[in-house]
């Protein structure tokens, strides 16, 4: 929830209050890439916080390939991968998925994929909502529907941030 905090000023004998919005609860989290050995270096940040139109996402995003790509709130789960018979690190499965955030979109120009800053509002959730779960992104695009446009789910995670509790 967002709290007003006032300051008085002085001018010429007469006093004015003066309003800085300030913001009760925040989040903020690092994005780390992922791929089928583990989860790999930082290559941006989400911060987040609650407004009268929803939760308002600052999403600063470098190094996924150009396209759309699904981004959501998963239940926990982390970003941790797990190694089964010797091959590759696949995710832990989550918990639960919490829900479909606003769609990512790559774009590029002549050198390539360019970096994304954006500010995104989630209308449906909230800062506490974040708390102990999982930002996910994936390589493909989101059709806002119960049957999935990649055969089997959502298709490959390519990004993941696990908030604190």
């Amino acid at each position: 929830m967002r709290k007003g905090v006032l300051a008085a000023a002085a001018v010429g004998g007469s006093v004015f209050l003066l309003g800085q919005p300030a913001f009760a609860d925040e989040v903020q989290v690092e994005i780390h890439a992922v791929d089928a050995w583990g989860v790999g270096p930082v290559i941006g940040s989400v911060k987040g916080h609650d407004s009268s139109d929803g939760l308002v996402l600052e999403v600063v995003l470098t190094g996924l390939l150009p396209g759309a790509h699904k981004f959501y709130l998963d239940e926990g789960g982390g970003c941790e991968t797990t190694q089964s018979g010797g091959g590759p690190l696949v995710p832990v499965a989550a918990v639960g998925h919490r829900g479909a955030l606003p769609q990512i979109d790559i774009l590029t120009d002549e050198d390539g994929a360019l970096p994304y800053r954006k500010v995104l509002v989630a209308r449906d959730f909230t800062v506490a909502a974040m708390k102990g779960g999982t930002l996910t992104i994936v390589g493909t695009s989101d059709n806002y529907r119960d049957e999935p446009t990649v055969p089997f789910g959502a298709g490959r995670r390519v990004a993941c941030g696990a908030m604190a509790p």
